[in-house]
């Protein structure tokens, strides 16, 4: 069975630093370059405290790993982008 690792997650958050994503098809996009039998989730998005990016967990069902992603939206422009992001 083919699942998500350590690796592979740092390949799928390479692709997606510096990149801007239509909002609609933000989660499919990142779903597609996941190389896993297994289903893949986006968490929901979250602020912190004195910063108004968004953070959003990247997670695979049943996995060890996932990614956190730093994003920008902007709902005017109805886009996202990932500004950082961390293999966890």
């Amino acid at each position: 069975m083919t699942r998500m690792n350590e690796k592979k997650w740092g390949e799928v958050l390479g692709n997606l630093k510096g990149q801007t994503f239509n909002l609609e098809d933000f989660e499919n996009d990142i779903i597609c370059m996941c190389n896993t039998e297994d289903k893949v989730y986006l968490g929901d998005f979250e602020t912190r405290p004195f910063n108004n990016n968004k953070f959003v967990g990247v997670y695979e069902e049943n996995g060890d790993n996932y990614i956190l992603l730093e994003v920008v939206r902007n709902n005017e422009d109805e886009t996202i982008e990932v500004v950082n992001g961390w293999v966890k």
